[in-house]
């Protein structure tokens, strides 16, 4: 068991198994940036040979399905039927305040340039600090 509180952060696509790891964080610390899209779905498999081997792997993929669907619940505080039940349609896209409302994630991570106020862009300069002393490589 990890000890340490996990933070975790949707940059960009966090679908499949990344929604699951996403909503896995700490509570409080699952975040999203605003253009974030998340997606959650049931496992897919694809089997192949004798039907033995088919019906041995359907009923493994039915376990690997059930135990996604708790863990989900868990994170997102809802209940496993709720879960199994969006698990049974099509790929299920969430907005980052769709994700909040799910229960995927806290909040929604708020741009450089919302947080400074000003309405400004936020620039890095390449201009090197004034305090800053140029060090001399030695060979």
């Amino acid at each position: 068991q990890i000890q340490a509180p996990v933070h975790t952060t949707c940059l960009g696509f966090a679908m499949s198994m990344g929604a699951i790891i996403l909503a896995g964080g700490e509570p409080g610390h699952r975040r999203a940036l605003p253009n974030a899209r998340m997606m959650v779905h049931q496992p897919h498999h694809l089997f192949h040979g004798k039907t033995s081997d088919v019906v041995n792997h359907s009923f493994l993929a039915q376990d690997i399905k059930l135990q996604l669907a708790r863990l989900l619940a868990e994170d997102c505080g809802r209940d496993v039927d709720a879960i199994m039940a969006i698990f049974d349609k099509p790929d299920h896209y969430l907005t980052p305040e769709q994700a909040v409302d799910f229960g995927l994630i806290d909040a929604v991570t708020e741009s450089k340039k919302k947080r400074r106020g000003d309405g400004k862009p936020n620039e890095r300069s390449s201009e090197v600090p004034k305090s800053s002393k140029k060090v001399s490589q030695q060979s």
